[in-house]
């Protein structure tokens, strides 16, 4: 028996051809599917880098505000500092003014040198030991006692001399 492989032969080369031209449809295939996810990736990265930059933008804008308004409020500190320097060389030139008076003139160091009323005294200590804290119940009066008006304390004798509206010597 004689087989004619001719026609096989001519036939093989069209399945080998077949066979490799398969592979690299499947093989185009997979890098096809490959580049969409990639595609996809990219794409979800370029959104998340747009979403990062308007952040970024957003931040900048409030870091922005935030050291606008922290100079702002260094500059009020300096200049409430400077007031309260000027304040404070005020109050002690005011203060050498009064210890020159009092010491210039006799009345004026006998004024400064008079005890105060035994009630002005106790008030002074106990703003001095409260250290100017506010509280509701007055340790210098007894419970249930009310205030008594300002004209009714008669333990304050009324000061004569200078400074008061009966000094002769007042302008």
């Amino acid at each position: 028996m004689n087989i004619d492989l001719r026609p096989l032969l001519l036939l093989l080369p069209a399945v080998v051809l077949g066979v490799v031209v398969w592979v690299k449809h499947a093989q185009v295939t997979r890098l096809e599917d490959k580049l969409t996810v990639a595609n996809t990736i990219a794409t979800h990265n370029d959104e998340r880098i747009r979403l990062a930059a308007a952040d970024i933008a957003q931040r900048d804008v409030q870091i922005a505000a935030l050291t606008a308004e922290n100079s702002k409020q260094a500059a009020d500190f300096s200049a409430y500092i400077e007031r309260l320097d000027a304040i404070n060389r005020d109050t002690l030139n005011r203060a050498e003014a009064l210890g020159r008076l009092l010491n210039e003139s006799e009345p004026a160091r006998a004024w400064g040198a008079v005890r105060l009323p035994d009630v002005v005294a106790r008030l002074l200590e106990y703003h001095a030991d409260t250290a100017g804290t506010a509280s509701v119940a007055d340790p210098l009066m007894s419970a249930g006692e009310a205030l008594r008006p300002a004209a009714a304390t008669s333990d304050i004798e009324p000061r004569t001399g200078l400074g008061t509206p009966d000094d002769p010597r007042r302008p």
